[in-house]
């Protein structure tokens, strides 16, 4: 079947993140075969132009083929950098005109080809799920506190980076929140990660394929955590 979603990557970041996010650029100038458009949020507003200029000297000047848009989002409430990256990449996925988000960290190394694709099955999204015999954590169980859901009728998926979501249910979801009186930029931290707010929301809306493919797995390195390249096996 024809892949015909349209997609776009996000990274949320901050400036302690820099040299991680050099060698994630690396990663995706020379591995990512999807459309070349990454939007880079930076989360300590602070150093929100230091962060730019660096990103124009040394990322940018190493993908040149690329758009790439580096912002710094809405103010927030939240002030600790793990909850207000949360908030940012919910944000940014409903501000994207891109039909999905695929969302990574500054420290997902890509090292082998990979695709929009490849995050989708039959133009269903893959999702790597938890045992479903496992206690709810209690991240699913806030979620679904907040969105007034039962969290033992519910599945829970893995939140490690890279994952896809759909921009559209990004935006109903906070409509959704919204009308709880759930405002997601002006809370300390979140009731549940935004994954587990995703995926509580998201159950039963479409349909998803099961996966326990290597990309669920992402943190340095990109693939599994038996497999890794070199900083010098990057630069070649």
């Amino acid at each position: 079947m024809r892949f015909t979603h349209t997609t776009e990557l996000i990274t949320v970041t901050y400036c302690g993140d820099l040299a991680h996010l050099y060698f994630h650029a690396l990663g995706l100038e020379k591995f990512w075969q999807g459309d070349k458009r990454w939007t880079i949020v930076v989360e300590d507003q602070v150093y929100y132009q230091r962060v730019i200029d660096w990103v124009d000297n040394n990322i940018k000047t190493q993908m040149p083929q690329w758009e790439i848009n580096v912002c710094t989002g809405p103010k927030l409430v939240a002030v600790d950098g793990w909850h207000r990256q949360q908030i940012l990449k919910l944000w940014a996925a409903s501000v994207s005109e891109r039909d999905y988000s695929i969302i990574l960290d500054s420290k997902n190394f890509l090292i082998r080809e990979l695709n929009p694709a490849d995050f989708f099955a039959d133009n269903k999204p893959k999702v790597c799920l938890q045992n479903k015999e496992n206690t709810p954590s209690e991240d699913l169980i806030n979620a679904c506190r907040v969105l007034g859901l039962d969290p033992t009728q519910l599945t829970e998926s893995f939140n490690i980076t890279p994952f896809v979501w759909n921009n559209n249910l990004i935006r109903d979801l906070l409509a959704e929140l919204e009308s709880r009186n759930y405002d997601i930029y002006n809370v300390k931290t979140l009731k549940g990660t935004e994954v587990a707010l995703y995926w509580a929301f998201a159950q039963n809306k479409f349909e998803w394929a099961e996966t326990k493919e290597a990309w669920t797995i992402g943190q340095f390195g990109g693939l599994d955590r038996t497999q890794r390249l070199t900083p010098i096996e990057f630069l070649r």
